[in-house]
């Protein structure tokens, strides 16, 4: 014969149990979530910002620039975030004659997701007054502003060099991250 044996739990060894359940759940979640973050500067080292086209044409009285920005998240990273972007432009033409502007950094409401393989095409439209299209150098910097789910903050910052009498479309001429720590946690790292 055998004998059962009856096993109680008290009160006090199931709040212990629990205890040790919630813990290992919540462990499990901040582990998660560290490698995603770190996941978050892997994939910001291969963010690309382009120059996608160009276009300057006859207006009146000047010219007219058509210029489309392309941001892209060539990795696997689904959790990329653009919170908000900047265009800044200097323009020189063969007659000594500079423009200066930008678009100021504003936000993008809502934020937009930057999913893994997915173009984000972004348009600026300018008119350069009493000025002919004729040969121009302009000096692109457009900055990006991306976070993950922490709200970590980078600025990536990307400068582009277009001469219109050359037939090559703007070259990239620098990059340049900046980690922005924030209060709800987040920032720091690098690349």
């Amino acid at each position: 014969m055998s004998e059962l044996t009856e096993w109680r739990i008290t009160g006090l060894q199931a709040l212990a149990i629990l205890f040790v359940a919630v813990i290992a759940i919540e462990g499990g979640f901040a582990a998660s979530s560290a490698i995603n973050y770190n996941q978050f500067y892997k994939a910001l080292a291969q963010m690309q910002v382009s120059l996608a086209s160009l276009q300057v044409s006859q207006g009146s009285p000047g010219s007219n620039v058509l210029v489309i920005f392309s941001v892209e998240n060539p990795t696997g990273y689904q959790d990329m975030i653009l919170k908000d972007l900047a265009i800044s432009f200097t323009v020189n033409n063969s007659t000594g004659s500079q423009i200066q502007g930008n678009t100021g950094l504003s936000a993008l409401t809502p934020s937009v997701s930057l999913d893994p393989m997915v173009v984000r095409n972004v348009t600026m439209n300018f008119q350069m007054q009493n000025l002919q299209p004729k040969n121009y150098v302009f000096l692109f910097t457009v900055v990006i502003d991306l976070s993950t789910f922490l709200d970590s903050l980078v600025l990536l910052q990307s400068a582009f060099s277009c001469n219109t009498s050359k037939a090559e479309l703007c070259p990239i001429i620098s990059t340049t991250a900046t980690a922005v720590g924030l209060f709800g946690g987040g920032g720091g790292g690098g690349l």
